[in-house]
């Protein structure tokens, strides 16, 4: 019998939040902290699953321009979209970088409040931005 608790202190805790303990020649059929109960590994559960997603903007607000950092797990192409509060799209573009810092230009715009869209594959985020 194999149970998953939380919370984890291990190693691998940051990642999953989670200790996998294997109960052996236990007299109980459940999980518990008793003297039967031994910890067998810190192991990720789903490990091939957990993939980090990163995507943030600095500086937020700005007069002049937007780094975008990408740590994303796929290699995917990446969509980038800005659209003006009331929904018109300023910019769209598709890139090939996954990780790193992409600089966004923002003189041209006018002070106010924008969306910027981060697209690949399945994943999305949506960040808003202040143009001052």
């Amino acid at each position: 019998m194999t149970c998953y608790l939380r919370p984890n202190a291990g190693k691998r805790a940051a990642q999953t939040g989670f200790t996998r303990i294997d109960i052996q020649n236990s007299s109980k059929n459940k999980c518990s902290n008793d003297a039967d109960a031994r910890i067998t590994a810190q192991e990720d559960v789903a490990e091939a699953n957990i993939k980090p997603q990163i995507v943030e903007v600095w500086p937020n607000s700005s007069t002049t321009s937007f780094r975008l950092y990408l740590s994303l797990a796929d290699q995917q192409e990446v969509g980038i979209q800005l659209y003006r509060v009331d929904g018109k799209k300023l910019l769209e573009k598709r890139i090939a970088q996954t990780k790193g810092i992409i600089t966004l230009a923002a003189s041209s715009y006018k002070p106010g409040i924008y969306l910027l869209n981060v697209k690949q594959g399945g994943f999305r985020k949506t960040i808003k931005l202040i143009k001052q």
